[in-house]
């Protein structure tokens, strides 16, 4: 399944990102999720008393947003935005 998004215009042009969703992509990005999870339950669980627990939490928040994106995007485009 393959989804289209115009996302910017640039004088004549559209900036079109494509984001392909198959089988083996939806099993390697459930992957990635139950690995974050288990990251963030080992935080809750021995980083009780640490003091930068919410930053530990932002960089976990980016890493997955950022691993997301360069399994969901096919273009070069998506690299750069990964």
């Amino acid at each position: 399944m393959c989804f289209e998004v115009k996302i910017v215009r640039v004088r004549a042009e559209m900036l079109d990102i494509f984001i392909v969703l198959d089988f083996v992509r939806l099993r390697f990005l459930s992957l990635v999720f139950l690995i974050s999870y288990s990251v963030f339950i080992y935080r809750l669980r021995y980083i009780r008393r640490a003091e930068n627990r919410s930053r530990l939490m932002g960089v976990i928040v980016v890493f997955v947003f950022s691993i997301g994106a360069l399994i969901m995007f096919p273009s070069l485009l998506g690299l750069v935005i990964g």
